[in-house]
Order: C-alpha cells, then sequence, then structure tokens
C-alpha cells in the first residue's frame, strides 16, 4: 500500500516519497490518498487523530504554562534616579530603610535617599513579583522626592462588629483616598468601613490628594471575625437583683449587681418609674437621694429586650 501525493504547484501526482515534486522540483506537496483498500479511511482517521492529538497538546499546554515572571530591568542610573524596563504592569518601588513609595514620573524613579530599594510587580494573572537592589545618588535629591507629609499610619478594626478606621496623619484626613485594589478608590475623606466593604481584600492602600509625588501607602488588614454576642440576664435574674440592691440601700455602687446585669453588652436602657423617663445616671440619682428606698416598695414589674435579647431596651418599674 502506498501513499499518493500531489504537487502543490503543478498538481502532479507521484506515489513515492521524494523532497520535492519529480515533474517540477517545487518541494511542497499534499497527500490526497492512499493506494489500496480502506485507505482514504486510513488518511482520514489518521487526520483526525492528529488534530485530537495537537488540540489535547494545547490544552495541556495552556494549563502547565508556568506563570509569566516580571522581567525587571534598571537602565539608565542617573545623579538622583534611575530608568527602568519591566513587562509586568502595576510596579512599585519601595525605600526598605524608610518604608517610603518612591516617587516616578513615567519609567524614571527618584529615590530620597541611598540604600536598599524594593520592586514589586504583578502579572497578568496577579502573580507577585519582587526584588532588591542598592541605589546611591550623586546629588541632591528630585524636589518631589522626598514630599511627603501624609501617611497611613493604622488601619484597625472595632472588634465587636468589625468596622474599621483608617488613622492617617494630623491634618491629611480631608485628602486622604483609601482603596482595596489600587483600582476602586473611594471618596476623598472616607475613613470608615464595614467588613463589607473591605471584603476579602488582604492590603489597604492610600493616596493623599495634596501630595504631588503620588505615591501610595499600604498596609496588612487584620482579619476580624464577628463573635455573637450573649444574650442579656433573664428578666428574672434582673427583677432579683433590683430587689436584692433595694433592700440593702448601703451596698457600694460596685457591689450592685443590678447595675452590671442592665449595663450588660454596652446596654442603656431607659428607666420608667413614678412618670418619668430617665436614663442610668437619673435614675439612679433619684433612687439614692428622694428616699425611694424608704418604703423599699419599688420593683421591676417588665424588662423589653430586642429581638434576640442581646441589647435591654427599657427596664419597668412600679411603686
Amino acid at each position: 500500500m502506498k501513499l499518493i501525493y500531489q504537487c502543490n504547484e503543478c498538481g502532479h501526482k507521484w506515489d513515492d516519497l521524494n523532497e520535492s515534486c519529480p515533474k517540477c522540483n517545487n518541494d511542497t506537496y499534499t497527500i490526497i490518498e492512499h493506494d489500496g483498500p480502506g485507505g482514504n479511511n486510513l488518511l482520514k482517521y489518521t487526520a483526525i487523530f492528529v488534530g485530537v492529538l495537537a488540540i489535547g497538546l494545547g490544552i495541556y499546554y495552556i494549563i502547565s504554562k508556568p506563570p509569566e515572571e516580571c522581567d525587571f530591568k534598571r537602565v539608565n542610573d542617573g545623579n538622583n534616579s534611575f530608568d527602568f524596563e519591566c513587562n509586568c504592569d502595576d510596579i512599585t518601588f519601595k525605600s526598605l530603610s524608610s518604608g517610603r513609595v518612591l516617587y516616578s514620573e513615567g519609567q524614571t524613579v527618584f529615590p530620597c535617599q541611598n540604600g536598599e530599594i524594593e520592586w514589586s510587580a504583578k502579572n497578568s494573572n496577579g502573580d507577585v513579583f519582587k526584588g532588591e537592589f542598592n541605589f546611591t545618588m550623586t546629588s541632591e535629591p528630585h524636589k518631589f522626592a522626598c514630599e511627603k507629609e501624609c501617611d497611613l499610619i493604622t488601619f484597625n478594626s472595632n472588634k465587636l462588629n468589625c468596622d474599621y478606621n483608617a488613622i492617617v496623619s494630623s491634618a491629611c484626613r480631608d485628602y486622604v483616598q483609601i482603596s482595596f485594589d489600587k483600582e476602586k478608590w473611594n471618596s476623598i475623606g472616607k475613613v470608615n468601613f464595614t467588613l463589607n466593604e473591605v471584603g476579602d481584600a488582604n492590603t489597604v492602600y492610600a493616596k493623599f490628594s495634596n501630595e504631588r509625588s503620588g505615591a501610595i501607602d499600604e498596609l496588612t488588614i487584620e482579619s476580624c471575625e464577628i463573635i455573637p454576642m450573649a444574650k442579656c440576664a433573664s428578666e428574672d435574674e434582673i427583677k432579683q437583683a433590683f430587689e436584692v440592691w433595694i433592700n440593702n440601700p448601703e451596698m457600694d455602687i460596685h457591689e450592685i449587681i443590678f447595675l452590671k446585669l442592665v449595663q450588660a453588652n454596652g446596654s442603656n436602657p431607659v428607666y420608667l418609674y413614678n412618670g418619668k423617663r430617665n436614663h442610668l445616671n437619673d435614675f439612679y440619682f433619684d433612687l439614692t437621694t428622694l428616699s425611694i428606698f424608704d418604703n423599699s416598695k419599688l420593683d421591676v414589674v417588665e424588662v423589653v429586650y430586642n429581638s434576640n435579647k442581646t441589647q435591654i431596651l427599657e427596664v419597668k418599674l412600679n411603686q
């Protein structure tokens, strides 16, 4: 059984494999059929197999392709600057001694001081690559290189509800912009964020509109988990604690269990008694100065809670 070859130039056919057409010497040809039983089917299935194999190899290459590395190169050192080339986007430079993000103009970077510099870049897959090098200036820094009066100092969370607060340098609150990905920036001056706004971010970024350098500060975000709040004391427990207090008016304020129970979880209920609606300070003043203890007839008749009983809203008393 032999394969039939056809010249792509003159159309001549032949059955012996040559490097070129026997007629016109053209070196490009096509296998058109098999000379023998089942020849065309064999050629067809061979072509299908080759095609499937090529697709499989292509998919394997895409899946197993190693991440694109960020190829960074420092070029053209100046007296107080250096140029760089990098095949990745989102590249930043930071002084390892001061932590300052360096001022740059296009592909030129202007350090504020001599020393070790760290570069950090992301490839198209979001993989981060870093490197370090030493740079020494031979002249004064660029006029904007050291211009940084504002800093992101801390980014802390309230452990009770996981609300976050950005603390920045004094007088910089009205200029700060916060981001969690350096792409979407919040409105200028916004420094308070809920857990939902922070989301799964690991880093917070800050820039200041009053700084021409465009430097961006960054801090690692500490994770926060909302811990379910414990329920307040039951109505019976509060009634009993109040009875103990009303019958022992000489108790030191720090020994009054009732006061601790009604203020649990930050509760600040309203006290309804003798036609009054007061908070704790006024209620305590009335009980300790208006001789209400004399007849010791004041009782807690109802305690009003929020829906999950983690806060006390009202304490109703009757004499």
